[in-house]
């Protein structure tokens, strides 16, 4: 076929990256990576900028093709995205250390899409080692876990390179342990926070755990849970909120509105939407 140079095969394809959906079209980078030579490396590192649903049946597949010697190391890092699923005792499944792997092999994630089946708290030795693996990270979007489990806290404590979090679950008041080290204060510092329910009155602490970290000198902060109007007076009324220097509640489609409580400004929305809805675009790396 005629010669085109990489630069124009790379903007072909970047323009196609996503469907009308905004999700990634990997069908369509799949069959341009099959094109020909010319088009293979640049289908490929487009194909792996966003790794999706890495779970135990297609970790090894996964694995083969970042740590292949030939290409292995470039595919690595061209993944920004990466959504994993892990658990202790599953069949087939993904342990910790294969999060601490993946991570390792692919140094230039950006944002990490994290399900945890059954895991209550991390041990010592691969939070140790998830701490050195994850130090890039700037996004964590928690899909899964269960309500009583630790692992947000924990993870919210070695990777302090995190600034904008998705929580996808109900989070309950913290363990006496992650409660102990919530005296020393959370090391991150939060730009974008989004919760898919407000805490109750009583499980203040939490709401405390997660916004600690953001100082009046912080950038403004954004909160997104879905609700209704009567949740703001109890958010509003956790001393959590007061460092930051504005709040916004994206609750639905319509104008959101701004409330100031103790000098923190509050922007709310009344019409409920979930979360996870909400465009990525706001720090999806290129």
């Amino acid at each position: 076929m005629s010669y085109l140079p990489p630069e124009l095969i790379l903007t072909i394809l970047e323009h196609n990256f996503y469907t009308s959906s905004g999700q990634p079209d990997h069908a369509f980078l799949s069959a341009c990576s099959l094109v020909c030579r010319a088009w293979s490396w640049p289908a490929q590192s487009l194909l792996f900028r966003c790794v999706t649903k890495l779970r135990g049946r297609n970790y090894s597949q996964f694995a083969a093709a970042v740590l292949s010697p030939a290409r292995g190391q470039s595919l690595g890092k061209c993944v920004r995205t990466l959504e994993m699923s892990i658990a202790h005792s599953m069949k087939q499944s993904c342990s910790p250390l294969h999060l601490v792997d993946v991570l390792r092999a692919c140094p230039s994630v950006y944002e990490l899409v994290l399900k945890a089946y059954g895991i209550s708290k991390f041990d010592q030795a691969s939070l140790e080692k998830l701490r050195d693996a994850g130090k890039g990270l700037k996004a964590l979007h928690l899909v899964f876990c269960t309500m009583t489990s630790s692992i947000l806290f924990q993870l919210l404590n070695i990777w302090p390179s995190i600034q904008f979090l998705k929580i996808c679950v109900d989070i309950g008041v913290p363990s006496s342990q992650v409660l102990a080290y919530s005296h020393r204060g959370a090391p991150v510092r939060l730009y974008d926070l989004v919760l898919s329910s407000i805490p109750h009155k009583e499980d203040a602490r939490v709401v405390a755990l997660l916004v600690n970290g953001v100082t009046a000198n912080s950038r403004p902060a954004r909160w997104a849970p879905p609700g209704h109007e009567q949740h703001l007076h109890c958010l509003c009324a956790s001393p959590a909120i007061t460092p930051l220097s504005t709040l916004q509640l994206r609750l639905g489609r319509t104008p959101p509105r701004v409330h100031s409580t103790r000098g923190a400004g509050v922007i709310s929305n009344p019409d409920g939407c979930s979360p996870c809805a909400s465009s990525a675009a706001d720090h999806r790396a290129p």
